[in-house]
Parts: structure tokens; sequence; C-alpha cells
């Protein structure tokens, strides 16, 4: 296991860098040595069954010898190791846990992966997986989590687009100014895949190509439309509600209105954003870097965290890999400690679990909201376990803090009985594996639409962050904590969230080995990737179609226009000639 942070062990990352390469020559020698002794034994026992004088059993042992050492060279042959990249130095705690376990089974598979994030590992790694920590990106984090809150409150608006903007081209410089990706680049070796977050990382989206030779993208959310977008997935507008919108599937014809507008903007306001961002931070660093429509072009896959109960059935295309609740796993057994010892001694009443995730930090909730949910807890029977990142005066006994709670292991305790939260895709994707109902309070981003789908089905109570009252945080817990049919529904939607074909910590990782194997997966691209918005949506087919409807109504038009005038004419002209008789 190798921990590096990028800023404080230069020399390290250098010496990490090209030992890799080392240990993948290595390896492929003891690979070699293996198939040349595996030759060599087959012969010897080939010998052995040939020239024995022994008896029929001894021959038959022999023989299963032979089959057994032949499997097993089989199963040599197929040994092919990478070196695979991983890059998310922007991203939150909780993108990360979506990407750890890929890293964590990459490395079990034998290939060589390099990690870079914000945050170091919490736990052991596999010896050939390399982690580099941006720790110093972890303050600006802070500025995000500002203007979350903020966006969730007062919704888009210039300055906000402003504040966005500047966090997000800073954290890009300072990537591109690295000593790591200068390394890279300067030494020539390129990765057999580069894995990106798609979440605030599209700056670096059009470097894959000066580190590795085949992208894959990693959405840890909802399919956001950036990606939908250039992964040409069919959007039907009249289902599939837009992120952060308050409707579920099912919409009247002015939220269906809405919701198209709200596509639309957002398809053709990110690709013109995009290339602002493209020619204003991108090109001064990288002058020959791929236009950032053709680095789109060339994405192999998008592993995308979601599942038909977060998110409505809607079509798909075979370069978009559903692998929802990757980073969900069993409890494991509570440290000795005080958070131990806090929620076993709890009686019969249970305790309950708040956290507002990792993009909301707790202390950063306004005061009305943070005095509301103390003076509900002082009214509860049960105790609460919150996650809050500094010190907080005033709690009633029954309450404890943390700046940093093991979620999972919490979840699958079997005291816990309800969890309160924000509303995010994966915290609702781990209470629901672990059927825990859930009390939100969506903020911003995708929270909305994932806390309307799933109230829906009667396992979240969705509440108001900005004008909840004590009473309705009271009442809200007693019905998550009692309530039978809401139990009862938690544990059907949970049974089928873990009823799927194949486990999606192994789908990512046959996917990721599928495109390495094959050098890429552009076979799987639809033709929609070479069409524009007017032949996508055929609208010049349309055109076409009207124009010939048009044509073909006006041509019809004129002539019986034509025909009732001469009709007319003809009757002029006979009454004519019956007159002059």
């Amino acid at each position: 296991m190798e921990r590096v942070q990028d800023h404080l062990k230069p020399a390290v990352l250098k010496k990490n860098f090209f030992s890799n390469i080392k240990q993948k020559k290595h390896m492929d020698q003891q690979i070699n040595t293996m198939i040349i002794s595996c030759k060599h034994i087959a012969f010897i026992a080939d010998s052995a069954n040939i020239f024995s004088s022994k008896s029929r059993i001894q021959s038959k042992n022999t023989m299963n010898l032979i089959i057994l050492i032949f499997l097993l060279c089989t199963q040599v042959l197929h040994v092919s190791t990478h070196d695979i990249l991983i890059l998310q130095p922007f991203g939150s705690r909780s993108h990360r846990f979506a990407l750890v376990p890929i890293a964590k089974q990459l490395g079990q598979h034998g290939h060589q992966v390099t990690f870079v994030s914000t945050y170091s590992f919490e736990d052991s790694i596999p010896a050939n997986v390399t982690e580099i920590a941006y720790t110093q990106f972890a303050d600006y984090f802070k500025i995000l989590q500002g203007i979350t809150i903020d966006l969730g409150q007062d919704g888009w608006s210039i300055d906000i687009m402003k504040r966005y903007y500047n966090y997000h081209s800073d954290l890009c410089q300072q990537f591109f100014e690295s000593r790591l990706l200068q390394n890279w680049i300067s030494s020539g070796k390129l990765f057999k895949i580069v894995i990106i977050d798609s979440a605030m990382h599209e700056c670096i989206l059009p470097l894959w190509s000066f580190v590795g030779q085949n992208i894959v993208i990693m959405n840890t959310g909802l399919l956001n439309p950036w990606v939908s977008d250039y992964m040409n997935v069919p959007t039907p507008f009249a289902y599939i509600p837009f992120i952060g919108s308050p409707h579920n599937q099912h919409m009247d014809f002015f939220q269906r209105f809405v919701n198209t507008v709200y596509w639309i903007l957002a398809k053709y306001v990110t690709r013109l954003s995009e290339d602002v961002f493209y020619k204003n931070v991108v090109l001064p660093y990288f002058p020959n870097s791929k236009p950032h429509r053709e680095t789109l072009n060339n994405i192999s896959l998008a592993l995308v965290n979601i599942d038909p109960i977060m998110t409505p059935p809607s079509p798909s295309v075979p370069n978009v890999i559903r692998i929802g609740g990757i980073q969900c796993r069993p409890p494991l057994p509570l440290p000795e400690g005080k958070l131990k010892n806090f929620v076993d001694s709890s009686d019969e009443n249970g305790f309950i679990l708040f956290s507002f995730g990792s993009v909301i930090d707790g202390s950063l909730i306004n005061e009305k909201l943070r005095n509301t949910f103390i003076a509900a807890f002082a009214q509860i029977k049960q105790r609460v376990v919150w996650k809050y990142e500094s010190q907080l005066s005033g709690l009633s006994n029954n309450v404890m803090t943390a700046d940093w709670l093991p979620q999972q292991d919490l979840l699958g305790h079997p005291k816990i009985r309800a969890v309160i939260s924000h509303g995010g895709l994966q915290s609702l994707q781990e209470s629901i594996y672990h059927a825990v109902p859930s009390i939100c309070f969506p903020f911003t981003t995708d929270q909305p639409s994932v806390v309307e789908i799933t109230s829906a089905y009667g396992i979240v109570i969705k509440m108001n962050p900005y004008s909840v009252t004590v009473e309705e945080i009271v009442k809200a817990i007693d019905k998550a904590c009692k309530d039978e049919e809401m139990r009862k529904a938690v544990q059907r939607y949970s049974k089928i969230f873990h009823d799927r074909e194949e486990d999606p910590l192994n789908k990512a990782i046959f996917w990721i080995e599928y495109v390495m194997r094959h050098d890429g997966a552009m076979h799987l691209q639809t033709a929609a990737v070479g069409l524009n918005f007017f032949q996508y949506n055929l609208l010049d087919v349309s055109a076409l179609a009207a124009v010939i409807v048009f044509l073909t109504f006006t041509l019809c038009y004129l002539g019986i226009k034509r025909l009732i005038q001469t009709l007319i004419n003809q009757v002029h002209n006979i009454s004519f000639k019956l007159k002059m008789a």
C-alpha cells in the first residue's frame, strides 16, 4: 500500500510512477516462467503416463494430474494486467465512496492502479494500488458546500454561477500546474485506461489522451444531462424528471412543459459553458489538446450509479452501464469506543442516524434549522447520532455528535430505527439497502428528484428544510420509527434492491476490463454520435414531411379552387347562352 500527497512528496510520486513499470515487467516475467514451468511439468507427467508400468489406478491419477495442470496453465495464459488511472482530485467524499471499491477490486485482479483523490483511504488497500491525495483541495471543498446551500435556498443566479465558475477554474488550474500531471505528460507513459469522475471534472476530460489510451467516466449521481447528452442516451422529457425537479415520473401537462424547457436549456447551456471553459481554462495550459466535443465522442463507457428504485425506468444505450448501489455493503461491527457504547446501550426505542452527507456540512446549516433540530431531539425517546463537524451546545442527553460516522455500519445496526438525511442518491441507496426508513430534507442538485420519487413509494418522509417546525420533525420521527406500513414498504423495496442479476461491483469490473481487452469499446456507440440536433430529433425529416404535406394541401387547394372556378365559369356560360336563346 502506498499513500502519497502530491504537494508534500513529489520525489516519491516519480519513484512510485516508474516503479509500477518495473513491477509490471517483473509480473510478466513471472507469468512467462510459470507458463514454461507448466509445460515442463505437463511433459514430465505425460512421459510418466506413457512409460509407467504401474496399476490402472496410478495411470488414472496421472491423467487427472495432467488435466489439472492443463487447466491451471490455461488460467495463467489468460492473466493480463494493466496500468489504470482513476482521477477524482476535486470530488466529494460521497463520490469517492463509489470509486474506492472499484480501485480495490481492480488491484485485487492484479492491475496497477493509481488513484488520485482529495482524501486518503480510511482502511487498507492492495499493495498495487497507489494512492495520491490532494489534501490541499479539501479546504476548497468548503467553498462548494457554501455554494450548494445557497443554491438550494436561492436557486440559480448570476452570482452563484460566477462563484461556481471561479471555484472550478481555480481547482483546474492548480491541478494543471501540479508536478504530478506534468511528470505524467513529460514521461510519455500512457495508462491503459483512465477513469474520471464526471462531476466537476469536465476540465480534465480533454487531457485523457495525454495520459491514457482509453477513457471511462463515472457518474455517481443521477444521469446528468451533460452525461446523457454526450453518451447519446435517449431522454424522454415526458416521464424523465429533470435533475433537481420536485416532480416524479408522473407529470401533468404543465409539469411536462416545464420539464421539457429545463432539459433543453440544461443540455445546451451546458454545451456552451463547457466550450467557454475549455477555451478559457484548458487551452492556455494545453494548446494541443483535442476539442472538447471530440473528447466526449471518444468516451468508451459511462458507469452510472443508478438503479430502478431511485430512478424511473428509462431507455439506455449499450455503453452506459448501470451499477446502482456499488458502494453498498454489509455492516461491520462498530469499533470499541464512545459511539459503540452509545448505540449499544440504547433501550427498546433504539437510535436515529442524522447526517446531511459530505456535500452539506452540518455546521453550515442556518441557526434556525439547527435549533429546530436540537429542540425536536429533546422531545423524542430515541437516541440520536448526529454527524456534525464542529462543537455544538445545548444538546439533550440523548444526542451524540461526531465529525465522521461509519454510516453503513450504523445503518446495519440492529437498534437503528430511522435515518435523517439530505436525500442524496447514495445515502438513500444505503438506507434502502439496509432497510431503514428515511426522513429527508432535500436542498439542491439531484436531492429533490430522488426524494420525490422515493417518497411516492412510502419509504421516505419528505420535509422542507427552510420551513420545518419542531412539531413536524417529532411527528416524522414517530412515524418513521413506529409506522408498520412504512417499515414493510422499505423492507419490500430493500428486497427488490438486492435482487439483481449481477453484483454491481463485479459488473463494473467486468466492463472496465472489457474495455482494456478490446482496446476501447467504440463499437458499443450508437450512430447517434454523428448526428446533430436536427438529425437526431428528426427535425429535418419532420420539416420535409411538413413541406410535402403543405405542398400537397396547397396543390389540392389550388386544384379544387381551379376546378370550382371552371365549373362556375361553365355554369355562367350555359346561363348566358340560355338567356341569349
